[in-house]
């Protein structure tokens, strides 16, 4: 159980930076373009090469 909680706590710790940083370069990070699935499936696709990830979190990003 303690496993789960703390993936979920990374998850929202990397979210937030990547807001963070997003918005500190004149972006903002609209995850709602994205399903979860695509999410997760990229996410989980990173652990060994970042492309797929890279595509989802540019689909994400709308200039200010």
């Amino acid at each position: 159980m303690y496993y789960i909680h703390l993936e979920k706590e990374i998850g929202r710790a990397n979210r937030e930076f990547i807001r963070q940083l997003a918005l500190k370069n004149g972006y903002i990070l609209n995850l709602k373009k994205v399903s979860p699935q695509e999410m997760l499936e990229a996410s989980i696709a990173s652990i060994i090469n970042t492309n797929q990830l890279e595509e989802v979190i540019e689909k994400c990003l709308e200039k200010v």
